[in-house]
């Protein structure tokens, strides 16, 4: 679907086409050019002194073409210029900042996902934190490999495990804990996840991270400048409402207690509710108060999501809060409402229709 995420990510890809557009012009007006030197612009010089009216008849029309080209390409640049000057733009580079400084000394970051892009130019280009080793969790996009990148999926997570064991540097991933192939203890911060050497697999300890913590209010804050921005702000949003989900979960009043202003910022961002909902719905937390609170301010806040995948998570958790109840009738409708937005099979919708002995 090309929603507003997709147009986001493939928005270079145009650029092609304008470049060969941009060809026959520049073709065309040299060929224009030519013409004008043969005619006029030779007669114009060889007899300046008597130029006559017939010179201007001829002359008159492309000089007029050549002012409308020119104010129209100045009027062009003039109305777009606002939009398109980035150069007081600081949203990436504050991210990278915020995300880099706050690592341990000779870490290691695996990366995965185009929005993981920038990381790889202020990590070389601008060369911030050289003692920070990149990686790509697919083999590719850096010099340095983890392994081929044709090697077989179902080879990559034990390689990975080998170098996690292997390296003495702390290791950490961008994502939640199920984008990482492997089955580990996490130690989780907000917006990264350490992989531990140690532990028992599949646990998740939560860790407050001060800088983070305010990083997270100053993104709900923050306004985008373009459509990439906002992939990348309800990305970062969504990541951090995992923690906080996880918080929840947890219980721990050691937790909860400090970060009671973030889940009264979080309960205005769509992104952030929608994800605490998921995290205690897979964790099979249905009875929750806060459950239906979060859906209920969610439905209100659903003009802040931009693609298909997202507008059909909301009526999905709703169904699963009805069926939770008991309410079949109303997950039904909840189900097939999400289905009907985003007919994917990623879409759990679908299998969740199936469970109840419907059609989706």
């Amino acid at each position: 679907d090309f929603d507003e995420f997709q147009v986001a990510v493939f928005r270079p890809y145009p650029l092609i086409c304008y470049g060969v557009i941009a060809l026959w012009v520049a073709a065309g007006l040299q060929l224009l050019l030519d013409r004008l030197h043969d005619t006029v612009l030779a007669r114009w010089s060889e007899r300046a002194a008597d130029f006559s009216r017939a010179d201007w008849a001829v002359l008159g029309p492309g000089a007029l073409v050549g002012l409308a080209a020119a104010a129209m390409v100045g009027a062009s640049a003039f109305a777009g210029w606002p939009a398109n000057d980035r150069s007081r733009s600081d949203f990436v580079e504050r991210y990278v900042d915020v995300l880099l400084d706050a690592l341990p000394e000779n870490s290691v970051l695996l990366l995965n996902a185009d929005t993981t892009t920038p990381l790889g130019y202020y990590r070389f280009v601008e060369k911030r934190r050289p003692d920070v080793t990149l990686y790509h969790l697919q083999g590719l996009v850096y010099a340095n490999r983890l392994y081929d990148p044709f090697m077989l999926p179902a080879e990559r997570p034990s390689a990975l495990d080998r170098f996690v064991s292997s390296t003495e540097s702390p290791v950490f991933v961008l994502r939640d804990a199920d984008f990482y192939p492997g089955e580990r203890a996490v130690r989780h911060y907000g917006f990264a996840l350490e992989l531990m050497k140690k532990g028992t697999p599949n646990t998740i300890e939560l860790v407050r991270h001060p800088r983070w913590e305010q990083y997270f209010l100053e993104l709900l804050d923050r306004q985008p400048a373009d459509r990439w921005e906002r992939a990348l702000r309800y990305e970062l949003l969504y990541r951090y409402g995992y923690y906080l989900g996880l918080v929840v979960l947890s219980g721990s009043p050691e937790l909860l207690e400090p970060l009671e202003v973030l889940f009264e910022r979080a309960e205005n961002c769509y992104p952030c509710l929608i994800r605490m909902v998921t995290t205690l719905h897979d964790n099979d937390v249905t009875t929750s108060n806060r459950i239906s609170a979060w859906l209920t301010r969610a439905e209100s806040l659903h003009h802040q999501v931009a693609s298909k995948s997202e507008r059909a998570r909301l009526p999905f958790e709703q169904g699963r809060l009805a069926e939770s109840v008991g309410d079949i009738a109303t997950a039904a409708v909840r189900y097939r409402q999400s289905h009907t937005i985003y007919p994917h099979p990623l879409n759990q919708a679908g299998d969740a229709l199936r469970r109840l002995g419907l059609a989706p």
